[in-house]
């Protein structure tokens, strides 16, 4: 197998992984409006990553994962995400599957924002005008002659604190060690972070009755979130070039649409679709125009 074979090979297979990741999304998000509507807010995502941890303990034996290692950025990443996902599931239970998972696909919007207010990275006209399309979209979704109010904003954080958390995940997945590190550090500093609110918001009868009801779909949730997480680290591990296979992940938006329509009977209107488009494109158009380093 020469050069050229061995990278389309490696594409392929870093592409069909993070197809299994976006599949995977769209079942966390299905499964975390289940578990809202059993227990409460805060304990599925408590439960999710303790499990989660628990799971990754015998990789972080077997992998000699530090806990020293980069711990100031493992807790960042760990923040960014716990903030995002409260934010993503108080959104998701007040919205449809389709729109929580369309605003959660916001991020390659937000990284050249965040590039260029911390790096200064220059934003080129082409990249301007495709965030300033891809924000028409989110208007589109959110439908503001309908529900724009505060909930709005609340669906568009998940989108930004993601985008926050992958500026520590792509540098630091490029052995498979790493990548085991990386998400065993997410899921222990997850977990000590979300249990804060949880111990202050709820009872310990309320903990443990939550946990004993909905044990199943709580360990579920945790493998959805760590296959998520371990196939897409490894589709990046696979490439040189991560828009190569990014754009794969936006199929997490067409498995959420179907499993709307096939479980809700929701299908989306004309100004949701007009929206959603606007976003993957826009979207997809950013991971070929990234911004540049300012010249000094």
């Amino acid at each position: 197998m020469n050069l050229e074979e061995a990278r389309g090979h490696h594409n392929y297979m870093a592409g069909m992984l993070m197809l299994i990741s976006a599949f995977f999304i769209a079942l966390y998000g299905f499964f975390s409006q289940k578990s809202i509507g059993i227990t409460n807010l805060g304990l599925p995502l408590f439960a999710r990553f303790l499990f989660g941890l628990l799971m990754m303990l015998p990789f972080a034996f077997y992998f000699k994962c530090s806990l020293r290692k980069n711990w100031d950025a493992h807790l960042a990443r760990a923040f960014f995400v716990v903030s995002g996902q409260y934010a993503f599931f108080y959104y998701l239970s007040h919205a449809t599957l389709l729109k929580a998972i369309l605003l959660y696909n916001t991020t390659p919007l937000f990284i050249p924002l965040i590039s260029y207010v911390l790096y200064r990275e220059r934003i080129s006209w082409i990249l301007g005008l495709t965030i300033l399309f891809s924000f028409v979209g989110v208007i589109l979704v959110l439908e503001p002659g309908e529900n724009f109010s505060i909930l709005a904003l609340i669906g568009l954080i998940p989108g930004l604190t993601i985008a926050c958390s992958q500026l520590y995940l792509y540098r630091g997945t490029k052995t498979k060690g790493d990548v085991y590190a990386s998400i065993f550090n997410l899921y222990l500093w997850s977990t000590l972070l979300s249990l804060i609110p949880t111990v202050i918001l709820y009872s310990k009868q309320t903990i443990v009755l939550g946990m004993t009801h909905a044990f199943g779909l709580f360990v579920l949730l945790s493998i959805l979130g760590i296959g998520n997480q371990v196939f897409r680290s490894f589709a990046y591990r696979l490439v040189s070039d991560p828009s190569v296979v990014s754009p794969h992940m936006y199929m997490a938006i067409v498995f959420s649409g179907a499993l709307d329509w096939l479980v809700y009977h929701i299908v989306p209107n004309v100004a949701v679709i007009c929206g959603a488009i606007l976003i993957v494109g826009s979207a997809v158009v950013t991971m070929y125009h990234p911004a540049k380093p300012r010249r000094l």
